[in-house]
């Protein structure tokens, strides 16, 4: 036997010895199937491994979909099912127990910023935006700050158990969802916990200032309703939001694609982005 065979043979020892993590499979939902039913659900998801869930009966099932040449240029469908691997069993079963107790596979976790102490206390919703890096610096510390939480939750302790479970089922249907919802000393934003719960991502359009004003990440972000600074060309939003214009390198004035801002009797500041 070659050394070259030995080692190969060595390593897979080793890993016999470990769990192997599976990788994310995705589901087609299925309530209250027959056998029947499940087999024409699969066929319809196309050829190849179909995994099926049902909520109502508490099963995740699996089918190889293939396909044989009939006359007359058509095609026969066969779902034939397979064992699943205990790994998504134990994965359905956690999320079965989850949606039960709390109707949903949603949780929503609001975190407020000035209230812990830490790096993020004084953080403004426009440092979000202040960097390439601002909103994956804060999210990977959301994603820590909500596992440390967790302990005192049970919602948030089965939801972190899942998000950090190396085999998942993806449920297409009714997908399962960490939203964050977090608030800074001077407006909001949205977070979603990463499949893995290693981070948490901005969601895409949903930072505003606390005057309501929504904040872009770029320029063809920008609301079509004018933006108001109740506060005035001397509040903190004001001078952030012209800060944030700036770096995303929109000049200041009134022709097309210009930040225009106007002062109005009893309004503050009204600006816009000239279309």
């Amino acid at each position: 036997m070659t050394k070259q065979l030995l080692a190969s043979y060595f390593f897979l020892a080793v890993l016999s010895g470990q769990a192997l993590a599976l990788p994310t499979v995705p589901a087609v939902r299925c309530d209250a199937c027959t056998d029947e039913q499940f087999e024409q659900r699969a066929i319809g998801a196309g050829v190849g491994t179909r995994y099926l869930y049902d909520f109502t009966g508490r099963q995740l099932r699996t089918f190889n979909v293939s396909r044989e040449p009939a006359p007359g240029g058509r095609f026969v469908y066969e779902a034939t099912e397979q064992s699943v691997s205990a790994e998504y069993v134990a994965f359905f079963d956690k999320a079965a127990d989850y949606r039960q107790r709390y109707g949903s596979l949603k949780l929503v976790v609001t975190v407020n910023l000035p209230n812990i102490p830490g790096p993020h206390a004084g953080m403004s919703v426009f440092d979000i935006y202040g960097s390439a890096n601002g909103a994956a610096h804060l999210g990977n510390w959301l994603a820590a700050h909500i596992a440390t939480a967790a302990a005192n939750s049970d919602a948030g302790a089965r939801m972190i158990d899942m998000k950090n479970d190396s085999s998942q089922v993806r449920f297409q249907e009714e997908p399962l969802s960490a939203k964050v919802l977090v608030n800074f000393k001077n407006g909001r934003a949205e977070f979603e916990l990463s499949e893995n719960g290693e981070t948490c991502r901005l969601v895409p359009n949903t930072a505003q200032d606390s005057n309501g004003n929504p904040i872009p990440g770029s320029r063809n972000q920008f609301s079509e309703l004018p933006y108001s600074f109740p506060g005035g060309a001397t509040s903190s939003n004001y001078r952030e939001f012209m800060e944030l214009v700036q770096r995303l390198g929109i000049t200041v004035g009134t022709s097309q694609g210009m930040w225009a801002c106007s002062s109005v009797p009893g309004l503050g500041e009204t600006c816009r982005l000239v279309r």
